[in-house]
């Protein structure tokens, strides 16, 4: 495909919309986020979307998590950040999920609106463990039938050239529809430290 072994794709060059009030801001060419602490079980959704376009398409981020006085908290909570689609109401989201206590896994993770845990559709997939920055590529793809969700095996600072598929289904099985691409952050679980999200590489790539 056309963008294997490019560079970084500045994320500054798409326009976002944020939902459930992140704190976002330009870092040269990458975008920040960041997440307050949260109290009791809230599985709140901050985020920014971009409009997808017809299918089928596919869309690649580079994501680096990077809590803020995390490690060493009483009751830490457990933080989930990725990307996914989003219909303007529910949400499935291809995530890394950490607890201080935890080896990092993948899941995918359906969400009944920005506040609202659904249902986890898979998880459990090991991904790596300390340190807790590890840059993240991942990929959701709309073929018009299916949305898919992959993470790599290979790249730093260029695309990756191999892709693992995760997950599959149809794309109206659990979204009303496939209107908009998303990346963001979740806590769970209790108290969760402030934590930040850079997002260093985004691109939308018609198939």
């Amino acid at each position: 495909m056309s963008y294997q072994g490019q560079v970084w794709v500045p994320p500054t060059n798409t326009s976002f919309t944020s939902f459930n009030s992140p704190t976002v801001q330009s870092v040269g060419s990458n975008i920040a986020m960041y997440q307050n602490s949260q109290s009791g079980g809230s599985d709140n959704i901050v985020g920014q979307y971009a409009v997808a376009p017809s299918a089928p398409y596919c869309a690649i981020a580079n994501i680096t998590f990077n809590p803020a006085n995390y490690v060493g908290q009483a009751s830490p909570g457990t933080m989930l950040w990725g990307m996914g689609f989003y219909d303007g109401t529910k949400l499935i989201m291809l995530n890394v999920r950490f607890a201080e206590t935890e080896t990092m896994w993948y899941n995918i993770t359906e969400y009944s609106n920005v506040n609202t845990y659904f249902n986890n559709v898979i998880g459990g997939g090991t991904a790596s463990g300390y340190p807790m920055s590890t840059i993240q590529w991942m990929q959701v793809r709309d073929d018009g039938t299916n949305i898919s969700f992959y993470i790599a095996t290979d790249g730093g600072q260029t695309q990756p050239t191999h892709w693992v598929q995760l997950y599959q289904q149809a794309r109206t099985s659990f979204l009303s529809n496939v209107n908009n691409v998303f990346w963001g952050l979740s806590a769970t679980n209790g108290a969760v430290a402030p934590s930040y999200l850079t997002l260093n590489s985004w691109q939308i790539v018609s198939l």
